[in-house]
């Protein structure tokens, strides 16, 4: 049997099709996967921020999509009272939870 020629370590690394998908894996979660992360838990500390700090007259958006404006706050229940329409001054009780936006006038 002929003997097989020494291949060197690097050779080996580089020819196995595995090692160049995890190193493509590793600078995809470094470059893309982990900045993503970092910004969507800095909105998540915004807005939880401007929902603790809700006042009235602030204008919010809820999760169900209801627009409305806060007349009241009970942040020892977690619920927020909203106005929905001026002109009948209709009004709704909802958790501090389900606000997605408030409105930057």
């Amino acid at each position: 049997m002929p003997a097989k020629a020494a291949v060197s370590f690097w050779e080996e690394i580089l020819s196995n099709p595995l090692w160049l998908m995890m190193a493509m894996f590793l600078v995809f979660y470094v470059g893309v996967l982990l900045p993503s992360q970092r910004s969507n838990k800095r909105q998540r500390l915004e807005l939880a921020e401007l929902i603790s700090n809700l006042k009235k007259n602030d204008r919010v958006v809820t999760s169900f999509g209801v627009h409305g404006v806060v007349v009241s706050t009970q942040s020892e229940v977690g619920t927020v009272t909203i106005r929905l329409d001026e002109n009948s001054n209709a009004k709704m009780t909802v958790n501090r939870d389900t606000i997605r936006v408030v409105k930057k006038d």
